[in-house]
């Protein structure tokens, strides 16, 4: 069935593609001088399409540049997990996709770069140290994501993909490090995930970067910003300031909350809080889609974070920790590594409880009943805001910024907080304010309310909001 569904949606989106095609409209006047612009869309007209769309229509008014990756060049496709026969059918498909694009692409003179995993780049020992980096953490983020794992140089499957994995990044920096020097503007959907590389160049050089996608903490807005995750505040006439709705995530109500509610807290929980003191609760995102390496800071990733609180309470009585694993792991990331099966056997002292990701009860009803609540990242972070309880944050997540939130910035800061009531020097100096986070982006027209990464653009309107932000930012001087 999983085979029929993902076959249905690729072909779905493919005709998709083809009416907004045909439903473009004059593009607008052509500059005397041509801005350049370099567009990294997701592949293969899965998830995304507006980006071959921004580049078709406006190839004679800007010089645009569209990368794109082959088929079968890492990270690997989706359809690996569905078996040999059907992985070969669905390349085949994107195959034929990608053959069709660049066809399209190259007419309406659109230059196109292609990455693949052939070796063809040897001369990293020319650049300098911080392009290496940059090369070596992009490469370092990819592989954590895939196998779940920081240690995932221990896995067999590293040693077979090993090769590609550095051939893809190196021929990625080689081919985009000059063209990134010269342009106007990045436009990137992914620029955390598989365009890393580019979005930490463009960053390097100080250009505007455009990332843009579907913020799901308020299901009726698309976002765009010049920053990633919509942290920074947005530029142009086309933003309107929403208030993040945090009454309805309190109640569960938001359509990425479907399993992580129900009436209070079970016997267990009663039991746990009654016979001990000093709780703290521990709220780590899913390994697999929120372990970003560069949010580490005193900890390594989620698992060492996870993994020290426990060994320091096991021998240590003057705290408690609940550790409540991300539900999405049971849920949208179920196929993927997830943090709960590294603890699931572990054996737990009578001041340690784990809560695995099926499980129905609230965090919020534990974050209300704890003494502290520490997290990596995530918008429970805002809700404790919502609710005066005071947040802990242990990493370099853009979550720091919000006033009132404290940043734990050293092991012996921590050891503090898990143990005494207060703690000296911590840092609270943040500049933006949690009703201003999450809050602005382009209204979009319509009833759809299950918005993934891109608008499904049954209205046109939908995707016109997006080409006037696309043209916004190139009016404006870097």
């Amino acid at each position: 069935m999983k085979k029929i569904q993902l076959l249905i949606k690729n072909i779905y989106f493919f005709f998709e593609f083809i009416i907004a095609l045909a439903l473009i409209k004059k593009e607008a006047k052509q500059e005397k001088y041509k801005k350049k612009v370099l567009i990294t869309p997701l592949r293969g007209l899965d998830n995304t399409w507006i980006d071959y769309l921004l580049a078709i229509k406006f190839s004679k008014s800007y010089n645009i540049t569209v990368v794109m990756m082959h088929p079968s060049t890492l990270p690997f496709n989706e359809a690996e997990k569905y078996g040999k026969i059907s992985t070969k059918l669905m390349l085949r498909w994107y195959e034929m996709k990608f053959f069709l694009l660049i066809i399209l692409l190259k007419i309406k003179g659109v230059y196109i770069i292609v990455i693949n995993k052939k070796k063809f780049f040897n001369n990293l020992k020319e650049i300098d140290i911080d392009d290496i980096n940059i090369i070596e953490n992009t490469k370092d983020e990819f592989l954590r994501r895939y196998f779940g794992d920081r240690n995932y140089k221990e896995n067999d499957l590293y040693l077979k993909i090993k090769k590609d994995v550095n051939n893809v990044f190196e021929n990625m920096y080689s081919l985009l490090n000059n063209q990134i020097k010269d342009i106007d503007l990045l436009w990137t959907s992914h620029a955390i995930y598989e365009w890393g590389l580019a979005y930490r160049l463009a960053s390097k050089y100080k250009k505007c970067i455009a990332v843009w996608g579907r913020n799901i903490y308020n299901t009726h807005l698309i976002s765009t910003s010049d920053g990633p995750l919509q942290i920074k505040k947005p530029k142009g006439y086309l933003y309107k300031k929403y208030k993040l709705d945090l009454d309805r995530r309190l109640h569960g109500q938001e359509i990425d909350q479907p399993t992580i509610f129900d009436k209070g807290l079970d016997g267990r929980l009663d039991e746990f809080f009654e016979k001990n003191k000093n709780i703290v609760l521990l709220t780590p995102n899913c390994i697999w889609d929120g372990d970003i390496s560069d949010r580490d800071t005193i900890f390594d990733d989620l698992y060492d974070w996870v993994q020290y609180t426990l060994d320091l309470s096991k021998i240590n009585n003057d705290f408690a920790v609940i550790v409540r694993f991300h539900p999405a792991e049971a849920t949208l990331w179920k196929n993927r590594p997830g943090l709960w099966k590294m603890f699931e056997e572990n054996i737990l002292s009578d001041n340690q409880l784990l809560i695995p990701p099926e499980s129905k009860i609230s965090t919020i009803e534990l974050a209300k009943k704890s003494n502290k609540v520490i997290f990596y990242s995530g918008i429970l972070s805002l809700e404790c805001l919502h609710l005066n309880i005071t947040p802990y944050c242990v990493s370099n997540s853009f979550y720091k910024h919000v006033n009132g939130i404290y940043k734990i910035k050293t092991k012996n800061e921590y050891n503090d907080l898990l143990k005494f009531d207060s703690v000296k020097n911590l840092e609270n100096l943040g500049d933006i304010s949690y009703n201003d986070l999450f809050c602005y982006g382009l209204e979009i027209i319509g009833k759809n309310k299950d918005l993934r990464s891109n608008p499904k653009f049954g209205a046109y309107s939908k995707q016109t909001e997006i080409e006037k932000y696309f043209l916004e930012l190139l009016k404006n001087d870097k």
